[in-house]
């Protein structure tokens, strides 16, 4: 901390403003210092030289604070905060309205990445850091100007007092009385609190001549430091944890040790004026100060300083070079064509161009160039149009090449086929994009994310198939937090994980709410579906109300903005599934559950990791060993990345890796000692995941490198430690190559950054059913883009092709695994035995649970109907031209499900009538189609039998194990929504039994019930029992006039008497006299 001396010096006054800095801050990603203006300006400069860099304006008011970050430049005015990248582009402003007056600012932690904000409003506000919106607001006693992060929260008020708060809840646990008058300036370091402020002394405040000092453990005040010309600024050493900064208004600066006060090295700025601001670099080579003629000051031990360790690259502008003194009498045929080695600013990449919508349509330009060409009709012709009426011009029709791969929707394709028009689609959506090659400027579209179409019939009309071809399912994207189905998609296909959770979805199990039991669910209907579109509905509504999914920042409601994705979520996601996994497994055992499945499957992937702590000083070391680990975070060398030779060499780094860390209590020195931590992998599981951290280019330069990514890992334990060896390591083991475990790679997750989409994610898929030595060169890649399914090489799932596909999460499992066989379990006591949320037994429950004499067998019939309430009404827009088109369909929830004996003596009887209890508001209950009343889904209220989701799902998935035949009408529908997938041939559905395709409709229940059974439904609200029982009925109809032979002739009557009577039953006053003899009167509804 020697001879220390001014390096540098600039004026960053505008001339027209005095005093215009108002905050002065390190950059500690890249060699830059901050500044921020009364103006709303952010400048920055740059090296030790303070050459400027950038200017812009960020804010309309004053900057009160700068925060630079890893992810761009937080700065916060008054009312407002703003995200920048380093070279001034915004990427997201939060304004807040309500009158609030911010002051300070804080960013939590990587694990919480948030901003914490608090000003003269005398309350804490959160910010999502990742998508720039308000998460919550905690009110505290006092106003804050100044904060600073350490165990706690640190929040300096202007009545002197620095109050405490917890960094989780934001709950005050703690306050210190500091000074008597007010705060100046504040600053934590490890257990130490630091401040300088005023006090007050006959009715004026004086500066306090020394810094107090506190313990954060005990709140207990430690020596204080003298400073008889009054401290105004305070800064910890970042690399010396007891070592402060302290500074004067008048330029005198002292830096000390907090242990030993009187052990200070003086210093003096020469000012024509007095200091406002300073700051001190990450690397603690370099302080800033500012003073009020707006100078900044840089002091330095040496000559060339540097600001930060991560040295991220900086854009410099190019140097323009004087053009050459050309003489014109010179001809131009002997000047020679330069030559380029680089490519020219002219080559536009299709990252630099951006769809600005339509041109602004001046009519009296248009009308007037097109007229003079003949291209639109006369003056006196345009009077046949009406206004507002739309001109067909060329151009306003032209279709883009996205719009022109959009499938027709099944309704207008069986439109084409009635009208002689059917065409069949000359080409596949993957057929047309064989020629697309991916490279750095150019994105396949089967990377694109696929965007779903909704008609006026729902989103059943949409043809998924277009977009898969395969015998794999993809999943749909209509639902909200669906960004996470690539993942879903990937243990779907991990024998293990898929095995184990099918298992424990059948069993009992005692959880309300288990995410497990519904990716069970979810993994037995991928299995199931044979290439059909599945919906992962359940299981998302069940992650969405996980408080701790909540918790990490993971879930997102339909208000939410979620904008631009990156690999952190899919990789917290990730790590949030294989932890509740394991919550899940302790939570069986603890309750002596059936959870052998899940015990195998927790092990199957827990990594055992020990960490090791060593004093600096005396040496002693003591070691702890974790086996919750999920997940390994590779770990890139902070400088030269370049000698990273492999992603082996990679993997072992991240496998051992060390950490200096700040002094903490040693029981043997007893005394705060520097120390080392050592954090080693001590076994690898059958199954691994590997979080690839890419934070900036030169990561992604890696992972770009021909070859980087690994199909097969070589593993070997040595000792305590795990070696990651290469394949010619391994051919030189000889005989010991019996140690080393062999790994093949599972799946790829990748997030795909685009300019005409929005990023998201998708999986590239190693969909072989196990992984063995014989077939690890045969593998079968899938891309998995949501409900987007196809084959690729794999050359394609390996190599990253550019900047726009970032590889986010790996999965790699053991070759030759062996899964242990078990008997799966199901747990039929739901169907045998009551059970029912309510406080007491309901009082109108018309179910007759199942006994021993009514055994289950495959083919057994039994009836099924569900009535649904609405949680989203439908949103529509309205074009110009009086068109009407569905943005998102209303969202429906299953609110009622009734299941009935198709067969024996209690035909018709309801084994299964369950109301489902919902969390979610319901906008709609829909009363008049379900028959659902407010109450009627709350335990505490409905005199109904209520039972969870979960349980009236799995019911429904027990009986379909079973291999019952469902009957019902309309099922398709129904069974969407409830998110269930049935084989064909466990399916009847009477609106197909009754169906002439050449009359292209379908006819509904209370219409085939007047005209067969003679019997009138529906009369008030539907009933979902009754409409079971109907489709029993209507059944037995089927059978009876196909065993007669009646069937084609009976479905041209019901046509016929449908058509006159626009297929529905009709009142009797609007009969005439002759059908009324010939149906009878009793056949009618009384209108």
């Amino acid at each position: 901390m020697d001879a220390w001396k001014e390096v540098a010096r600039t004026n960053e006054n505008n001339g027209i403003t005095a005093c215009s800095l108002n905050t002065i801050s390190f950059d500690p990603y890249s060699e830059l210092i901050w500044s921020g203006h009364k103006n709303g300006q952010l400048k920055s400069l740059f090296g030790p030289g303070l050459n400027p860099y950038t200017q812009f304006v960020a804010h309309e008011g004053p900057v009160h604070q700068v925060l630079p970050h890893e992810r761009g430049i937080f700065s916060l005015s008054s009312n407002s905060l703003r995200l920048s990248n380093r070279t001034g582009t915004i990427r997201w402003r939060l304004s807040d309205s309500d009158g609030a007056d911010y002051r300070a600012m804080l960013y939590q932690s990587r694990t919480h990445p948030e901003i914490v904000m608090g000003g003269y409003n005398q309350k804490l506000t959160v910010v999502n850091a990742e998508r720039g919106t308000i998460t919550h607001q905690r009110k505290l006693p006092n106003d804050i100007f100044i904060m600073r992060r350490n165990r706690l929260l640190c929040c300096g008020s202007t009545n002197g007092e620095i109050l405490l708060c917890d960094p989780n809840s934001f709950n005050p646990v703690n306050r210190i009385s500091a000074h008597t008058g007010t705060i100046s300036d504040i600053d934590t370091s490890g257990n130490l609190l630091l401040s300088c402020g005023y006090s007050l002394r006959h009715d004026s405040y004086m500066m306090d001549p020394f810094v107090k000092v506190w313990d954060l453990r005990n709140l207990s005040t430690l020596v204080p430091i003298p400073f008889p010309s009054g401290p105004s600024m305070i800064k910890m050493h970042p690399k010396l944890s007891t070592t402060a900064v302290v500074c004067s208004s008048s330029g005198q600066i002292n830096i000390v040790d907090t242990g030993n006060p009187l052990d200070a090295k003086l210093m003096h700025i020469p000012l024509n004026s007095y200091l406002t601001q300073m700051d001190v670099s990450v690397t603690g080579d370099a302080i800033a100060f500012s003073d009020v003629e707006d100078t900044v000051h840089l002091w330095s031990a040496t000559d060339t300083p540097s600001f930060t360790e991560m040295k991220y690259p900086v854009q410099l502008p190019d140097v323009v070079n004087e053009p050459p003194n050309v003489s014109f009498e010179e001809p131009l045929n002997k000047i020679g064509m330069p030559y380029y080695d680089s490519e020219l600013l002219s080559s536009w990449s299709k990252y630099l161009v951006f769809d600005a919508g339509k041109p602004n349509f001046d009519s009296n330009m248009f009308l007037a160039r097109q007229i003079a060409n003949s291209a639109l009709p006369l003056n006196q012709e345009l009077k046949s149009f009406h206004r507002n009426q739309i001109i067909n011009f060329p151009w306003l029709n032209r279709k883009t090449s996205s719009q022109e791969t959009t499938p027709k929707f099944h309704s207008e394709k069986q439109k084409d086929i009635m009208s002689g028009k059917d065409s069949e689609e000359t080409f596949s959506y993957f057929e047309e994009m064989e020629d697309t090659v991916s490279g750095p400027d150019s994105i396949p579209k089967f990377y694109q994310k696929p965007v779903i179409k909704y008609s006026r019939f729902g989103i059943e009309d949409f043809n998924f198939g277009f977009y898969n071809k395969t015998s794999f399912a993809g999943l749909e994207t209509d639902i909200t937090n669906s960004y996470c189905n690539p993942i879903l998609q990937l243990l779907a296909y991990i024998p293990s994980f898929c095995k184990s959770a099918i298992s424990h979805s059948l069993g009992p199990c005692g959880l309300e709410s288990c995410l497990v039991c519904e990716l069970g669910f979810l993994f037995a209907m991928l299995k199931e579906s044979t290439g059909k579109n599945c919906q992962a509905t359940n299981f998302l509504r069940c992650f969405s109300s996980s408080p701790f999914a909540q918790s990490l920042g993971i879930v997102f409601d339909e208000q939410s903005n979620v904008g631009a994705l990156d690999s952190s979520l899919i990789q917290k996601f990730t790590k949030f599934i294989l932890t509740e996994i394991i919550r899940v497994t302790e939570y069986e055992d603890k309750n002596g559950g059936s959870s052998f499945p899940l015990d195998y499957l927790s092990k199957s992937f827990s990594i055992c990791e020990v960490q090791t702590h060593r004093c600096g000083i005396c040496g002693i070391t003591s070691r702890k060993c974790h086996s919750s680990m999920c997940m390994i975070d590779l770990e890139y060398p902070s400088q030269q990345l370049e000698s990273i030779i492999s992603f082996e060499w990679l993997l072992k780094l991240s496998l051992d890796h060390r950490v200096d860390l700040p002094p903490s209590w040693c029981e043997y020195c007893l005394a705060h000692q520097p120390g080392l931590l050592r954090s080693n992998v001590r076994s690898i599981p059958d199954i691994f995941f590997i979080n690839t951290q890419i934070k900036h280019h030169d990561h992604l330069k890696l992972w770009a490198r021909e070859g980087w990514l690994p199909k097969l890992l070589y593993l070997r334990r040595v000792n305590d430690t795990v070696q990651c060896l290469s394949a010619r390591q391994v051919s030189l083991l000889g005989n010991d190559k019996s140690s080393v475990s062999i790994f093949g790679l599972r799946g790829v997750t990748y997030e795909i950054r685009g300019v005409d989409f929005a990023s998201h994610f998708v999986a590239a898929v190693n969909v072989t059913d196990r992984l063995t030595t014989e077939n690890a060169e045969d593998s079968q890649w899938y891309i998995f883009n949501d409900f987007l399914v196809k084959q690729i090489s794999e050359e394609e799932a390996l190599n990253v092709h550019g900047p726009w596909k970032i590889p986010a999460m790996l999965c790699y499992e053991k070759l030759d695994m062996k899964i242990p066989q078990w008997d799966d379990v199901s747990d039929f006591t739901l169907l045998y035995e009551p059970y029912f949320l309510n406080p007491v037994p309901p009082a109108m429950n018309k179910a007759v649970s199942l006994s021993t004499e009514d055994m289950l067998y495959p083919g057994m019939l039994i009836g099924i109907d569900s009535e649904f309430v609405a949680l989203q009404r439908e949103e529509t827009e309205v074009r110009s031209d009086s068109t009407k088109s569905t943005i998102k369909p209303c969202k429906l929830s299953l609110a009622r499900i009734s299941v009935l004996r198709g067969e024996g003596p209690l035909k018709g009887v309801p084994f299964i009538d369950d109301y489902v209890a919902t969390d979610d508001d319901v906008v709609d209950y829909l009363t008049k189609f379900s028959g659902i009343h407010p109450g009627d889904l709350d335990p505490a209220l409905s005199k109904y039998n209520v039972v969870p989701l979960k349980v009236a799902y799995k019911k429904l998935r027990l009986l379909v194990n079973a291999g019952c035949k469902f009957v019902g009408h309309g099922l398709q529908k129904d069974f969407r929504i409830i998110n269930l997938l049935l084989p064909p041939e466990q399916v009847i559905d009477t609106v197909d039994l009754f169906f002439l395709s050449s009359r292209q409709r379908k006819l509904s229940l209370k219409y085939l019930s007047w005209y067969l059974l003679e019997e009138d439904i529906q009369l008030t609200e539907h009933d979902s029992v009754e409409d079971a029982l109907t489709a029993l009925k209507l059944y037995d109809c089927y059978v009876k006039l196909k065993a007669e032979g009646k069937l084609e002739e009976t479905l041209e009557e019901i046509y016929e008497v449908g058509k006159r009577y626009k297929y529905r039953p009709p009142s009797l006053s609007s009969l005439s006299l002759q059908d009324r003899s010939f149906y009878g009167e009793d056949s009618f509804i009384m209108g």
